[in-house]
């Protein structure tokens, strides 16, 4: 792929130059062919780096990425790193760094369709597989398994923008319901209405909103959730009662 030529094409519409500006100003750009099939970025002191790979719709692709950039330049923090001293602990390196990608879609979403691309263009050509691929995960789901697989398939139903239509989206969380204890149910609705007041507001901090999800999830007091850990205890959250940290092999951190 020919970066400048990506560049050049995209910033042919003035919102999406103005996106490209945004972030070029406030951090330096560097892009690197992805090892994987998806697009992915991180963007750290000063730093963003965009991984790419083949697509149909490289410009959606860069569309998303840079925003990601964007909403982290501007205040959103990425809390991949938690104190947590509960048989929990080895599920919630991968909640948080599931839970970090979704909030941000949720969040940048409507800036996504406002840079003039389409619901369908959200994600990577790979979405397409996504009907096959969640009703293979929802299949294998059992009632005793912990609410967080089901909350695993349950991001992918209300997820916003991507290739799936109405119907699917129905026939999913239909199939998801089916498989899901009650008591497990609920709590899904309940991370629903967290996440889309989440993604309304206009506050950027995540941290309350995952301290809401994890205690509707349940199982996670003592657990501290935080962008570094650095930062404990001042420059994170409590799940529950606050605590002294003195135990490091409590410490899990997620993959940003």
């Amino acid at each position: 792929m020919h970066t400048q030529e990506l560049i050049d094409d995209f910033c042919c519409l003035p919102c999406r130059k103005g996106l490209y500006e945004a972030v070029a100003a406030r951090s330096t750009l560097t892009f690197q062919p992805s090892q994987s099939t998806s697009w992915h970025s991180k963007t750290v002191a000063g730093q963003t780096t965009i991984w790419y790979s083949p697509t149909k719709h490289p410009n959606a692709c860069l569309g998303h990425e840079l925003l990601h950039a964007r909403l982290k330049l501007t205040g959103y923090k990425q809390y991949v790193v938690s104190v947590c001293a509960t048989e929990k602990r080895r599920l919630i390196s991968g909640l948080l760094g599931m839970l970090d990608n979704e909030l941000q879609h949720h969040k940048f979403y409507p800036d996504f369709l406002a840079l003039q691309f389409t619901p369908a263009e959200m994600y990577h050509d790979s979405d397409k597989a996504t009907d096959r691929e969640l009703r293979e995960i929802v299949a294998e789901l059992r009632r005793g398994d912990p609410p967080e697989d089901f909350l695993r398939a349950y991001v992918t139903v209300i997820a916003p923008g991507g290739a799936a239509t109405s119907s699917e989206r129905e026939q999913w969380k239909q199939l998801l319901r089916d498989r899901c204890p009650d008591r497990y149910w609920k709590r899904l609705d309940t991370i629903q209405q967290v996440i889309s007041e989440y993604a309304r507001g206009i506050d950027l901090d995540a941290g309350p909103t995952l301290v809401r999800i994890l205690r509707a999830l349940g199982g996670y007091d003592p657990t501290w959730v935080g962008p570094s850990e650095d930062g404990f205890p001042d420059a994170g959250y409590f799940v529950g009662n606050p605590f002294h940290w003195d135990r490091p092999d409590a410490l899990s951190r997620s993959e940003e």
